[in-house]
Protein backbone atom coordinates (compact mmCIF):
# COMPACT_ATOMS: atom_id res chain seq x y z
CA UNK A 1 0.00 0.00 0.00
CA UNK A 2 3.00 2.27 0.78
CA UNK A 3 4.35 1.75 -2.98
CA UNK A 4 0.67 2.07 -4.45
CA UNK A 5 0.36 5.57 -2.25
CA UNK A 6 3.81 7.28 -3.51
CA UNK A 7 2.14 6.40 -7.25
CA UNK A 8 -0.29 8.58 -6.93
CA UNK A 9 1.24 11.54 -5.05
CA UNK A 10 4.78 12.86 -4.94
CA UNK A 11 6.85 11.64 -1.94
CA UNK A 12 9.29 14.58 -2.58
CA UNK A 13 6.22 17.16 -2.86
CA UNK A 14 4.87 15.68 0.09
CA UNK A 15 7.76 15.30 2.30
CA UNK A 16 8.36 18.82 1.89
CA UNK A 17 4.72 20.00 2.49
CA UNK A 18 4.84 18.44 5.50
CA UNK A 19 8.19 19.65 6.28
CA UNK A 20 6.98 23.14 6.19
CA UNK A 21 3.99 23.37 8.12
CA UNK A 22 6.34 21.28 10.71
CA UNK A 23 8.70 24.28 10.90
CA UNK A 24 5.53 26.90 10.41
CA UNK A 25 3.77 25.08 13.62
CA UNK A 26 6.10 23.41 15.75
CA UNK A 27 4.05 20.48 15.52
CA UNK A 28 5.11 17.21 14.92
CA UNK A 29 3.80 15.47 11.10
CA UNK A 30 3.21 12.07 10.45
CA UNK A 31 2.72 10.10 7.21
CA UNK A 32 0.49 7.37 8.07
CA UNK A 33 -0.26 4.33 5.85
CA UNK A 34 -3.65 2.76 5.73
CA UNK A 35 -3.31 0.89 8.89
CA UNK A 36 -2.20 3.93 11.02
CA UNK A 37 1.59 2.97 11.08
CA UNK A 38 4.60 5.81 10.74
CA UNK A 39 5.76 6.41 6.91
CA UNK A 40 7.69 9.56 7.20
CA UNK A 41 8.00 11.96 10.23
CA UNK A 42 9.33 15.09 11.28
CA UNK A 43 9.87 16.33 14.61
CA UNK A 44 10.28 13.69 17.78
CA UNK A 45 7.87 11.87 19.65
CA UNK A 46 6.91 13.31 22.91
CA UNK A 47 7.70 12.49 26.07
CA UNK A 48 4.27 12.18 27.07
CA UNK A 49 3.68 9.81 24.48
CA UNK A 50 6.91 7.99 25.22
CA UNK A 51 5.43 7.62 28.65
CA UNK A 52 2.90 5.41 27.59
CA UNK A 53 4.10 3.29 24.97
CA UNK A 54 3.43 -0.36 24.95
CA UNK A 55 0.88 0.37 28.17
CA UNK A 56 -1.92 0.62 25.68
CA UNK A 57 -3.81 -2.93 25.10
CA UNK A 58 -4.81 -4.36 22.03
CA UNK A 59 -7.26 -2.49 19.60
CA UNK A 60 -6.60 0.45 21.47
CA UNK A 61 -3.20 1.18 20.23
CA UNK A 62 -2.24 4.29 19.14
CA UNK A 63 -2.10 3.47 15.26
CA UNK A 64 -5.41 2.44 15.49
CA UNK A 65 -6.86 5.53 16.71
CA UNK A 66 -5.15 7.60 14.43
CA UNK A 67 -6.53 5.30 11.92
CA UNK A 68 -9.54 5.73 12.88
CA UNK A 69 -9.49 9.47 13.17
CA UNK A 70 -9.02 9.53 9.51
CA UNK A 71 -11.55 7.63 8.47
CA UNK A 72 -13.99 10.10 10.43
CA UNK A 73 -12.16 12.88 8.49
CA UNK A 74 -12.35 11.43 5.14
CA UNK A 75 -16.37 10.98 6.21
CA UNK A 76 -15.90 14.87 7.08
CA UNK A 77 -14.61 15.95 3.63
CA UNK A 78 -11.97 17.98 5.50
CA UNK A 79 -9.35 17.94 8.18
CA UNK A 80 -10.22 16.66 11.65
CA UNK A 81 -9.71 17.85 15.16
CA UNK A 82 -9.86 14.84 17.88
CA UNK A 83 -8.68 14.11 21.27
CA UNK A 84 -6.16 10.76 21.66
CA UNK A 85 -7.24 8.09 23.97
CA UNK A 86 -3.91 9.65 26.19
CA UNK A 87 -6.10 13.17 25.93
CA UNK A 88 -4.02 15.40 23.53
CA UNK A 89 -5.19 16.82 20.38
CA UNK A 90 -4.59 16.20 17.08
CA UNK A 91 -5.37 16.86 13.35
CA UNK A 92 -5.63 14.53 10.69
CA UNK A 93 -5.89 14.37 6.89
CA UNK A 94 -7.25 11.92 5.11
CA UNK A 95 -5.32 10.45 1.63
CA UNK A 96 -8.13 9.15 -0.22
CA UNK A 97 -8.38 7.18 -3.75
CA UNK A 98 -11.58 6.05 -5.36
CA UNK A 99 -13.51 6.28 -2.13
CA UNK A 100 -10.61 4.07 -0.37
CA UNK A 101 -8.34 5.64 2.68
CA UNK A 102 -4.86 4.87 1.34
CA UNK A 103 -3.22 6.41 4.98
CA UNK A 104 -3.18 10.13 6.48
CA UNK A 105 -1.42 12.76 7.84
CA UNK A 106 -1.05 13.29 11.65
CA UNK A 107 -0.50 16.86 13.36
CA UNK A 108 0.19 16.89 16.85
CA UNK A 109 0.23 16.21 19.27
CA UNK A 110 -0.33 19.92 21.25
CA UNK A 111 -3.13 20.86 24.44
CA UNK A 112 -5.42 23.65 24.13
CA UNK A 113 -5.05 24.94 27.43
CA UNK A 114 -2.19 24.44 30.00
CA UNK A 115 -2.22 21.02 31.47
CA UNK A 116 -4.53 20.36 34.64
CA UNK A 117 -4.63 17.58 36.88
CA UNK A 118 -7.49 16.57 35.14
CA UNK A 119 -5.95 15.21 32.48
CA UNK A 120 -3.68 12.92 34.26
CA UNK A 121 -6.40 11.78 36.67
CA UNK A 122 -8.87 10.85 33.11
CA UNK A 123 -6.07 9.48 31.23
CA UNK A 124 -4.35 7.25 34.12
CA UNK A 125 -7.84 6.46 35.62
CA UNK A 126 -8.73 4.40 32.00
CA UNK A 127 -4.80 3.48 31.28
CA UNK A 128 -3.14 2.87 34.99
CA UNK A 129 0.86 3.50 34.71
CA UNK A 130 3.75 2.31 36.92
CA UNK A 131 3.95 4.57 39.57
CA UNK A 132 7.79 6.19 38.44
CA UNK A 133 6.04 7.19 34.92
CA UNK A 134 3.08 8.59 36.60
CA UNK A 135 4.73 10.80 38.33
CA UNK A 136 6.56 12.32 35.50
CA UNK A 137 3.31 13.11 33.49
CA UNK A 138 2.99 16.43 34.53
CA UNK A 139 6.51 17.69 33.73
CA UNK A 140 6.23 15.41 30.14
CA UNK A 141 3.15 17.46 29.38
CA UNK A 142 4.49 20.66 30.57
CA UNK A 143 6.77 20.19 27.83
CA UNK A 144 3.67 19.54 25.04
CA UNK A 145 2.84 23.01 22.87
CA UNK A 146 -0.50 24.98 23.73
CA UNK A 147 -2.02 26.16 20.97
CA UNK A 148 -5.10 28.49 21.36
CA UNK A 149 -8.72 26.72 19.87
CA UNK A 150 -8.43 29.90 17.52
CA UNK A 151 -5.09 29.24 15.91
CA UNK A 152 -6.26 25.09 15.90
CA UNK A 153 -8.71 26.14 13.21
CA UNK A 154 -6.40 28.13 11.78
CA UNK A 155 -4.02 25.35 11.35
CA UNK A 156 -6.48 23.28 9.76
CA UNK A 157 -7.55 25.43 7.18
CA UNK A 158 -4.11 25.54 6.67
CA UNK A 159 -3.46 21.83 6.29
CA UNK A 160 -6.51 21.52 4.03
CA UNK A 161 -4.69 24.33 1.61
CA UNK A 162 -1.31 22.42 2.09
CA UNK A 163 -2.20 18.73 1.10
CA UNK A 164 -5.75 18.34 -0.60
CA UNK A 165 -4.00 19.21 -3.69
CA UNK A 166 -1.70 16.36 -3.85
CA UNK A 167 -4.19 13.57 -4.86
CA UNK A 168 -6.54 14.89 -7.41
CA UNK A 169 -8.89 12.02 -5.91
CA UNK A 170 -8.80 13.05 -2.98
CA UNK A 171 -10.14 16.60 -3.33
CA UNK A 172 -12.90 15.76 -4.93
CA UNK A 173 -14.03 13.43 -2.82
CA UNK A 174 -13.33 15.34 0.47
CA UNK A 175 -15.55 18.13 -1.29
CA UNK A 176 -18.68 15.53 -2.22
CA UNK A 177 -18.08 14.82 1.09
CA UNK A 178 -18.76 18.27 2.42
CA UNK A 179 -21.76 18.86 -0.20
CA UNK A 180 -23.14 15.44 1.52
CA UNK A 181 -23.40 16.58 4.88
CA UNK A 182 -24.51 20.00 4.06
CA UNK A 183 -27.42 18.68 1.53
CA UNK A 184 -28.38 16.22 4.76
CA UNK A 185 -28.09 18.98 6.83
CA UNK A 186 -30.90 21.56 5.06
CA UNK A 187 -32.93 18.20 4.12
CA UNK A 188 -33.20 17.44 8.09
CA UNK A 189 -34.33 21.29 8.36
CA UNK A 190 -37.15 20.57 6.02
CA UNK A 191 -38.18 17.26 7.13
CA UNK A 192 -38.59 18.78 11.09
CA UNK A 193 -40.85 21.38 9.13
CA UNK A 194 -42.90 18.79 7.81
CA UNK A 195 -43.40 17.10 11.04
CA UNK A 196 -44.59 20.11 12.37
CA UNK A 197 -46.91 20.75 9.90
CA UNK A 198 -50.79 21.68 11.02
CA UNK A 199 -52.16 19.30 7.95
CA UNK A 200 -53.84 15.93 9.33
CA UNK A 201 -52.07 14.09 6.70
CA UNK A 202 -49.13 14.87 4.19
CA UNK A 203 -50.05 15.13 0.79
CA UNK A 204 -47.16 15.33 -1.74
CA UNK A 205 -46.31 18.81 -2.51
CA UNK A 206 -46.68 18.91 -5.99
CA UNK A 207 -46.13 23.28 -5.98
CA UNK A 208 -42.90 21.91 -4.71
CA UNK A 209 -41.95 20.01 -7.89
CA UNK A 210 -43.68 22.91 -10.19
CA UNK A 211 -41.26 25.77 -8.38
CA UNK A 212 -38.34 23.53 -8.83
CA UNK A 213 -38.68 22.74 -12.46
CA UNK A 214 -39.73 26.52 -12.37
CA UNK A 215 -36.19 27.55 -11.10
CA UNK A 216 -34.70 25.27 -13.26
CA UNK A 217 -36.17 26.61 -15.90
CA UNK A 218 -34.63 30.23 -14.80
CA UNK A 219 -31.59 29.28 -14.08
CA UNK A 220 -32.28 30.44 -10.30
CA UNK A 221 -29.50 27.62 -9.06
CA UNK A 222 -29.97 28.57 -5.36
CA UNK A 223 -33.82 28.64 -5.07
CA UNK A 224 -34.00 25.53 -7.22
CA UNK A 225 -31.51 23.44 -4.76
CA UNK A 226 -34.00 24.73 -2.02
CA UNK A 227 -36.82 23.23 -3.74
CA UNK A 228 -35.26 20.01 -4.36
CA UNK A 229 -34.27 19.67 -0.72
CA UNK A 230 -37.71 19.86 0.32
CA UNK A 231 -39.13 17.63 -1.77
CA UNK A 232 -36.30 15.23 -1.10
CA UNK A 233 -37.31 15.68 3.03
CA UNK A 234 -40.59 15.26 2.23
CA UNK A 235 -39.96 11.62 0.42
CA UNK A 236 -37.28 10.95 2.86
CA UNK A 237 -39.94 11.56 6.07
CA UNK A 238 -43.26 9.78 3.76
CA UNK A 239 -40.49 6.51 2.76
CA UNK A 240 -38.68 6.05 5.75
CA UNK A 241 -35.62 3.85 4.97
CA UNK A 242 -37.46 1.99 1.68
CA UNK A 243 -34.50 2.62 -0.58
CA UNK A 244 -36.02 1.28 -3.38
CA UNK A 245 -39.07 3.66 -3.27
CA UNK A 246 -36.81 6.52 -2.90
CA UNK A 247 -34.81 5.46 -6.20
CA UNK A 248 -37.91 5.08 -8.07
CA UNK A 249 -38.98 8.83 -7.03
CA UNK A 250 -35.63 9.98 -8.21
CA UNK A 251 -35.25 8.22 -11.22
CA UNK A 252 -38.91 9.87 -11.94
CA UNK A 253 -37.59 13.77 -10.76
CA UNK A 254 -34.21 12.70 -13.07
CA UNK A 255 -36.35 12.65 -15.97
CA UNK A 256 -38.48 15.40 -15.48
CA UNK A 257 -35.68 17.60 -14.76
CA UNK A 258 -34.70 17.03 -17.87
CA UNK A 259 -37.57 17.66 -20.03
CA UNK A 260 -37.24 20.71 -17.84
CA UNK A 261 -34.51 21.41 -19.30
CA UNK A 262 -35.25 21.00 -23.04
CA UNK A 263 -38.06 23.49 -22.42
CA UNK A 264 -35.74 25.95 -21.32
CA UNK A 265 -33.97 25.70 -24.24
CA UNK A 266 -31.11 23.36 -23.73
CA UNK A 267 -29.95 21.05 -26.45
CA UNK A 268 -31.21 17.46 -26.90
CA UNK A 269 -28.27 16.03 -28.11
CA UNK A 270 -26.51 17.02 -24.73
CA UNK A 271 -30.28 16.28 -22.25
CA UNK A 272 -30.99 13.24 -23.85
CA UNK A 273 -27.24 10.98 -23.46
CA UNK A 274 -26.84 12.88 -19.94
CA UNK A 275 -30.74 11.68 -18.91
CA UNK A 276 -29.33 8.23 -19.70
CA UNK A 277 -26.16 8.09 -17.77
CA UNK A 278 -27.85 9.68 -14.52
CA UNK A 279 -30.38 7.18 -14.41
CA UNK A 280 -28.18 4.65 -14.89
CA UNK A 281 -26.11 6.11 -11.97
CA UNK A 282 -29.17 6.56 -9.73
CA UNK A 283 -29.86 3.13 -10.35
CA UNK A 284 -26.33 1.53 -8.75
CA UNK A 285 -26.86 4.36 -6.03
CA UNK A 286 -27.09 2.24 -2.45
CA UNK A 287 -27.33 4.61 0.10
CA UNK A 288 -30.17 7.11 0.45
CA UNK A 289 -27.10 9.92 0.92
CA UNK A 290 -26.13 9.14 -2.31
CA UNK A 291 -29.40 9.30 -4.47
CA UNK A 292 -29.89 12.83 -2.59
CA UNK A 293 -26.24 13.89 -3.45
CA UNK A 294 -26.57 13.21 -7.22
CA UNK A 295 -29.82 14.93 -8.04
CA UNK A 296 -28.37 17.51 -6.90
CA UNK A 297 -25.66 16.88 -8.71
CA UNK A 298 -27.84 16.09 -11.86
CA UNK A 299 -30.03 19.75 -11.53
CA UNK A 300 -26.44 21.48 -11.51
CA UNK A 301 -25.40 19.52 -14.95
CA UNK A 302 -29.19 19.99 -16.81
CA UNK A 303 -28.37 24.22 -15.55
CA UNK A 304 -25.12 24.03 -16.81
CA UNK A 305 -26.50 22.56 -20.00
CA UNK A 306 -29.11 25.33 -20.80
CA UNK A 307 -26.56 28.16 -20.32
CA UNK A 308 -23.53 26.62 -21.25
CA UNK A 309 -23.69 28.61 -24.69
CA UNK A 310 -23.71 31.68 -22.28
CA UNK A 311 -19.96 33.31 -21.90
CA UNK A 312 -18.34 36.57 -21.36
CA UNK A 313 -19.00 40.37 -19.76
CA UNK A 314 -22.59 39.81 -20.49
CA UNK A 315 -23.27 36.52 -19.26
CA UNK A 316 -25.13 37.79 -16.68
CA UNK A 317 -27.72 39.85 -18.29
CA UNK A 318 -28.29 37.06 -21.00
CA UNK A 319 -28.96 34.74 -18.48
CA UNK A 320 -31.42 36.80 -17.04
CA UNK A 321 -32.77 37.72 -20.39
CA UNK A 322 -33.07 34.23 -21.13
CA UNK A 323 -35.11 33.60 -18.14
CA UNK A 324 -37.21 36.21 -18.45
CA UNK A 325 -37.98 34.67 -22.26
CA UNK A 326 -38.49 30.99 -20.40
CA UNK A 327 -40.90 32.51 -17.25
CA UNK A 328 -42.89 34.16 -19.59
CA UNK A 329 -43.29 32.41 -23.22
CA UNK A 330 -47.11 31.39 -23.09
CA UNK A 331 -47.70 35.25 -23.06
CA UNK A 332 -47.64 37.68 -26.07
CA UNK A 333 -43.76 39.04 -25.35
CA UNK A 334 -41.65 41.04 -27.73
CA UNK A 335 -37.93 41.74 -28.01
CA UNK A 336 -38.69 45.19 -26.26
CA UNK A 337 -40.13 43.69 -23.68
CA UNK A 338 -37.13 41.55 -22.82
CA UNK A 339 -34.86 44.12 -23.64
CA UNK A 340 -36.33 46.46 -21.17
CA UNK A 341 -35.87 43.61 -18.40
CA UNK A 342 -32.93 44.06 -18.50
CA UNK A 343 -32.46 47.70 -19.22
CA UNK A 344 -30.96 47.88 -22.70
CA UNK A 345 -32.00 49.05 -25.97
CA UNK A 346 -34.11 47.06 -28.18
CA UNK A 347 -31.52 47.56 -31.02
CA UNK A 348 -28.09 46.59 -28.88
CA UNK A 349 -30.19 43.83 -26.71
CA UNK A 350 -31.25 42.09 -30.11
CA UNK A 351 -27.40 42.09 -31.57
CA UNK A 352 -26.06 41.09 -28.42
CA UNK A 353 -28.99 38.47 -27.86
CA UNK A 354 -27.68 37.01 -31.30
CA UNK A 355 -24.08 37.02 -30.70
CA UNK A 356 -24.39 35.01 -27.35
CA UNK A 357 -26.81 32.65 -28.14
CA UNK A 358 -26.14 32.15 -31.90
CA UNK A 359 -30.18 32.49 -32.39
CA UNK A 360 -32.07 35.82 -33.09
CA UNK A 361 -34.58 36.55 -29.88
CA UNK A 362 -37.96 35.16 -32.18
CA UNK A 363 -36.25 31.78 -33.02
CA UNK A 364 -34.99 31.62 -29.82
CA UNK A 365 -38.39 32.15 -28.10
CA UNK A 366 -40.17 29.99 -31.02
CA UNK A 367 -37.48 26.79 -29.91
CA UNK A 368 -38.76 27.24 -26.49
CA UNK A 369 -42.17 27.49 -27.36
CA UNK A 370 -41.86 24.07 -29.38
CA UNK A 371 -40.22 22.31 -27.13
CA UNK A 372 -43.19 23.09 -24.72
CA UNK A 373 -45.48 21.97 -27.32
CA UNK A 374 -43.44 18.36 -27.88
CA UNK A 375 -44.18 17.82 -24.43
CA UNK A 376 -47.94 18.33 -24.42
CA UNK A 377 -48.26 16.33 -27.38
CA UNK A 378 -46.20 13.67 -26.15
CA UNK A 379 -47.42 13.29 -22.91
CA UNK A 380 -51.46 14.94 -22.97
CA UNK A 381 -54.57 14.18 -25.31
CA UNK A 382 -55.30 18.72 -25.48
CA UNK A 383 -56.38 19.33 -28.76
CA UNK A 384 -53.74 21.00 -30.86
CA UNK A 385 -55.40 24.36 -30.52
CA UNK A 386 -55.21 24.57 -26.80
CA UNK A 387 -51.37 23.58 -26.72
CA UNK A 388 -50.76 25.82 -29.68
CA UNK A 389 -52.38 28.92 -27.23
CA UNK A 390 -50.87 27.08 -24.14
CA UNK A 391 -47.23 27.87 -25.12
CA UNK A 392 -47.69 31.44 -27.35
CA UNK A 393 -49.01 30.99 -30.14
CA UNK A 394 -52.31 32.56 -30.77
CA UNK A 395 -52.53 31.58 -34.00
CA UNK A 396 -53.00 27.25 -35.10
CA UNK A 397 -51.56 27.80 -38.50
CA UNK A 398 -48.18 29.39 -37.91
CA UNK A 399 -47.96 27.13 -34.88
CA UNK A 400 -47.97 24.50 -37.22
CA UNK A 401 -45.82 26.11 -39.57
CA UNK A 402 -43.10 26.61 -36.75
CA UNK A 403 -43.32 23.25 -35.57
CA UNK A 404 -42.78 21.56 -38.85
CA UNK A 405 -39.85 23.63 -39.19
CA UNK A 406 -38.02 22.89 -35.96
CA UNK A 407 -39.23 19.07 -36.13
CA UNK A 408 -39.49 18.19 -39.94
CA UNK A 409 -43.36 17.25 -39.38
CA UNK A 410 -46.50 18.87 -38.40
CA UNK A 411 -48.12 18.85 -34.86
CA UNK A 412 -50.29 16.33 -35.60
CA UNK A 413 -48.01 13.68 -37.35
CA UNK A 414 -45.60 14.26 -34.24
CA UNK A 415 -48.38 13.00 -31.37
Amino acid sequence: METFLYTLIDQAQLSESLEAFFVCSGLPMRLLDHQGEVLLQFGEDSSYCRLYENHFPPGDTCPEHHIRAAARAQNLGEPYLFACHAGLNHLVFPLIHRASLLGAVLAGPFLMHEPDVLLFQGVTAKYPLPRIQATQLPAAAGELPVIPPEKVTQLSHLLLHLLRSLILDSRQQQVANQEKLHQQSLIHESIQAYKFTALPALTYPADTEKELLTCLKTGNLKEAEQQLNRLLGFLLLEEGNRLQTLRNRALELCTLMSRSALEGGADSSLILPLNSRYLELLLGDTTMENICHHLSEILKAYMECMFSHISGKNSGLMKKAIAFLVKNYPSPITLQDAAEEVHLNPSYFSSLFRRTTGLPFRSYLNKVRIEEAKRLLSSTDYPLLDIAIAVGFEDPSYFTKVFKKYTGVPPSQFR
